[in-house]
């Protein structure tokens, strides 16, 4: 009965482990290898607020793009100088309240963009998030590669990342 298992799990690994993952990125996107597939990525140079990137974002067929690791937000500390807005927001119970038990560092944002996945990315500076005065949205400053809470209508003035499914 043992082998009979084996058998099925040796034959679903073989399966699985020739899964074809998409890799073609329209022309100036970047591709990165994630858990649930490849993912396309490009910065754009543009001072806005974050629902005004969200909203370019989805004019070039794309969403805000999380950070799913060090990988990534080293490349997006070298495509931009300054602060970039990411998807990512803040989680409805901790929007009133700065760190504690409840929201912390982990706990207070979660990833918007359906692709990036756990909390590898969420590379906080130092006493952030801090919630002063209803940040609900958060910026990358590149030249640290550090994430720091901030009002969702603030105008950074350096630009964005939109990420969107690699195709084959």
């Amino acid at each position: 009965m043992l082998q009979k298992y084996s058998i099925i799990v040796l034959c679903c690994s073989a399966v699985l482990a020739r899964v074809p993952v998409a890799k073609n990125c329209p022309t100036g996107w970047t591709w990165f290898l994630r858990s649930r597939g490849g993912w396309c990525m490009k910065v754009f140079t543009e001072a806005l607020n974050q629902p005004s990137a969200e909203a370019k974002c989805k004019a070039a067929e794309a969403v805000l793009a999380g950070i799913q690791n060090k990988e990534e937000v080293a490349w997006m500390s070298k495509e931009l100088t300054g602060t970039m807005w990411i998807g990512t927001k803040r989680t409805p119970p901790c929007m009133n309240s700065g760190v504690t038990k409840q929201c912390s560092q982990i706990t207070s944002y979660y990833w918007t963009d359906g692709s990036t996945v756990g909390v590898q990315g969420f590379y906080w500076n130092s006493g952030e998030p801090n919630n002063q005065g209803g940040q609900g949205c958060a910026k990358l400053i590149t030249s640290s590669s550090v994430l720091d809470d901030v009002a969702c209508t603030t105008e950074l003035t350096n630009g964005y990342v939109c990420g969107k499914i690699a195709t084959f």
